[in-house]
């Protein structure tokens, strides 16, 4: 599938929406994409549905939409942005990740962001259930960021389960990290993650490598002992700033268990990338131009929508 050079920004009505539209404009400029600020109201998802036949109902949808504007435009003028071509969108769902699905579709953005962060710099904190519905529903690659201050040169690490065979999610992980890095002028490592309870075969860490040889990672490294707490001492020690990591991604034999994406959350500070994979098992890869020639200045534009 050929997604738009856009960024989707996935606001609430808390002072955190203001990080993740700052990390976005930054994205927007290396990336050389427009950007769509979305809100999704579930407070009023009924009346919505009750509206063809109800006048309080459309006197509720109306009220909510001209709230929706209000706080999208006081969003969008929170972010001194002249150069980049902005648009707002809000939709009413009986649930976020619901309509957080249909604005994808119609959309077709190449990224998805939310803020984790909680106000504290550096401090990492759980997911709420409804933020844990979105990083599995969401079909395109989705950062999370924690208000972790990037570096000037950006560090990128696609962890990765040594032991899985799945090429596509692998090949899906490893290419978005690369094309990210490469437009943020960053750097990026692998990091080679395995349950120590997994008792299949250690993988033969040449073989490993050489699956990825044309993307020419940093550095490759093999993290031993318990995948969280090695991937925690990854970070610290090589400084990363964004881990990716397959939205499907277990690390471990038992299916009953949760995905290490799931566990992860809440243990580290750095932003997080996850890489879905598409219901046809295509790659979910950035189409980033290789020669960005141009970019729609300083137009904003509103667009409502009804659900």
């Amino acid at each position: 599938m050929i997604r738009n050079r856009s960024i989707l920004v996935l606001a609430d009505r808390s002072t955190e929406a203001q990080s993740s539209l700052h990390r976005a404009s930054v994205l927007a400029r290396h990336l050389d994409a427009s950007i769509d600020i979305f809100l999704c109201d579930t407070d009023h998802a009924w009346a919505v549905r009750e509206q063809a036949h109800s006048a309080e109902a459309r006197a509720v949808v109306a009220a909510c939409h001209a709230e929706s504007a209000r706080f999208l435009q006081a969003l969008r003028g929170s972010v001194p942005a002249t150069d980049l071509r902005i648009t707002l969108s809000f939709a009413c769902a009986f649930a976020v990740h619901e309509g957080l699905a249909e604005r994808v579709e119609q959309l077709q953005p190449m990224l998805v962001i939310k803020s984790l962060a909680n106000g504290r710099e550096g401090r990492a904190r759980p997911p709420q259930p409804a933020e844990m519905q979105i990083i599995r529903s969401c079909r395109v690659p989705l950062l999370l960021s924690q208000g972790h201050q990037w570096q000037p040169v950006p560090r990128f690490c696609a962890a990765l389960d040594a032991n899985v065979r799945d090429e596509v999610m692998t090949r899906s992980v490893l290419l978005t990290t690369a094309q990210m890095s490469r437009e943020c002028h960053g750097i990026w490592t692998v990091g080679l993650l395995r349950d120590p309870a997994d008792r299949r075969a250690d993988p033969d860490f040449a073989d490993v490598q050489a699956r990825w040889w044309d993307l020419e990672p940093l550095a490759v490294h093999q993290v031993p002992g318990p995948p969280l707490e090695g991937v925690a001492d990854l970070i610290r020690q090589q400084r990363i700033d964004v881990l990716a990591l397959g939205g499907a991604t277990r690390l471990s034999p038992r299916a009953a268990e949760p995905s290490f994406a799931e566990q992860v959350m809440g243990r580290v500070s750095c932003d997080l990338l996850f890489v879905p994979r598409d219901p046809e098992g295509s790659v979910a890869s950035l189409p980033i131009p290789a020669d960005a020639t141009h970019r729609e200045r300083g137009k904003t534009t509103y667009h409502g929508h009804e659900h």
